[in-house]
């Protein structure tokens, strides 16, 4: 057993080392000053009563210097100043698409550099919409992402190392992992309980992240999202390769048992 396992660590690291990209939000913004979240096909809601505001950029917006990666420029930016006196709220800023996207397997990753530790974001999915976001069902991850140190500034978050600012997700239809979300724009949004039963599917049509802010001004800094899943090949290189190590293992057990 003590050569078997070192065999099945290298193997889960060659499979991990070729992903394949489904899907990658990367917030450009070319165009030198803050832009609307409407510029990548996103929306953003605020408050319980859901209140679209992608207009407004001076709440959110894809800012027009680097995130993290620093390259290209762009990065989407939550500063909750412009709410005073009402600093503490949420905010749900999500992406839809009328073809559904299948996440089984997959690995959800997002960089994050916030101005604040308490500031926290929840992974939005939806499933069953029709590429609007007041469809099908919406539901937020049962884990809250945080940041362990303050960014204070664009300039920290971008030139942080990336692996220190990566928040991971490995995605599940467990119960255990969702709550129910409530978002009708422009009428009501909500964070519910956990989930009493499985996800009913893999497939989602939306995505997004749901952000706490705390009672405070604060600034939260997000990028580079990103869905990724085995390839193919490497699913079949892994399972061929640990049938190879398991026969090697039984082997040398039968030819060292004592004989009979």
């Amino acid at each position: 057993m003590r050569h078997i396992l070192p065999a099945v660590a290298l193997l889960l690291t060659l499979s991990c080392s070729h992903a394949q990209v489904i899907y990658q939000e990367l917030f450009n913004n070319t165009a030198g000053s803050n832009q609307s979240e409407s510029t990548i096909g996103w929306t953003s809601y605020w408050g319980s009563t859901g209140t679209i505001i992608t207009a407004e950029i001076d709440k959110t917006f894809i800012a027009p210097l680097g995130g993290n990666p620093s390259t290209p420029n762009g990065y989407l930016a939550l500063n909750n100043s412009s709410l005073l006196p009402n600093y503490a709220n949420s905010f749900a800023i999500v992406g839809n698409f009328a073809t559904g996207l299948n996440v089984s397997g997959s690995t959800i990753t997002w960089t994050m550099g916030n101005n604040s530790t308490a500031m926290t974001a929840r992974l939005l999915i939806q499933i069953g919409g029709d590429g609007t976001a007041g469809s099908g069902a919406w539901y937020a991850s049962n884990q809250a992402f945080s940041n362990s140190i303050v960014y204070s500034s664009q300039a920290a978050f971008a030139s942080a190392t990336t692996s220190s600012v990566t928040q991971t997700l490995a995605f599940s239809t467990a119960a255990a992992d969702w709550r129910s979300f409530t978002l009708t724009p422009g009428a009501a949004m909500s964070l519910g309980s956990v989930l009493g039963s499985n996800l009913s599917s893999s497939q989602i049509t939306g995505i997004g992240l749901l952000v706490a802010t705390p009672n405070s001004s604060v600034i939260g800094r997000f990028d580079t999202l990103t869905v990724t899943v085995p390839e193919p090949s490497t699913i079949a290189m892994f399972a061929g390769g640990l049938a190879f190590v398991l026969f090697g293992y039984r082997a040398r057990r039968k030819a060292a048992a004592p004989a009979r």
